[in-house]
């Protein structure tokens, strides 16, 4: 990613984090809690695009934006980042965010490849699982799949590929006691949507459809 985006991207954080300690500071205490997970970290770099773009980066982008936009837009919903900077974290630790902090939900922000660099759009996975303690949650994890795939469709104009059932250790390990999905939020193969995911215009599309996805979930509990 060039510097002049990394610096604009360090700026907006910047403020919103502040505008989140002042104008936007609420007394009560948050009605929902969400868990955002920025994929990979650290010496894992996930998918790389033709540029030498990391995957790690753009997760981590877009999760902190979400928090600010979230901290902006809906103070009743509490934001919990697994990583913050550009660490390695096991998969295993990822999930007990939201079981330590008794989330409402958790989603794990991730890029795409595919050896078809045609290949487009964006996958949400939920858990392929037939637990009777996990059906509760995974019907709320579906809902709020359809509702991210449709702002997804209608805000940014992405090819929906569906809400796809997986084995994947974060979901197997969190269902159970939260709603949890995994977002590929476009692929890094594709040199129209890898350079789209590594714009501003792009991390800011997403993660306002992200937020709104969030919050439009809430609002139908």
């Amino acid at each position: 990613m060039n510097r002049t985006l990394m610096l604009a991207i360090g700026v907006v954080i910047m403020v919103g984090t502040k505008l989140n300690g002042q104008a936007f500071y609420v007394e009560h205490e948050p009605k929902y809690t969400v868990v955002i997970d920025a994929g990979h970290g650290g010496h894992d770099s996930g998918t790389i695009d033709k540029n030498g773009q990391f995957e790690k980066d753009i997760n981590l982008y877009v999760a902190k934006f979400i928090k600010v936009y979230l901290n902006k837009y809906a103070p009743d919903i509490k934001v919990i980042l697994t990583r913050d900077e550009d660490v390695f974290l096991p998969l295993e630790r990822r999930p007990l965010y939201a079981k330590i902090s008794s989330a409402d939900l958790f989603i794990s922000l991730h890029c795409n490849h595919n050896p078809n660099s045609h290949a487009q759009g964006a996958e949400i996975y939920i858990q392929n699982t037939d637990r009777e303690s996990a059906q509760f949650n995974l019907r709320l994890a579906i809902r709020f799949g359809l509702i991210l795939d449709r702002n997804l469709e209608r805000k940014l104009n992405y090819k929906s590929r569906g809400i796809l059932r997986s084995n994947l250790q974060v979901l197997r390990e969190s269902i159970s006691y939260v709603p949890s999905v995994l977002v590929e939020m476009g692929f890094f193969s594709n040199v129209d949507e890898s350079d789209y995911l590594n714009s501003m215009k792009g991390i800011k599309g997403i993660s306002l459809s992200l937020t709104k996805s969030i919050m439009d979930y809430f609002e139908t509990n």
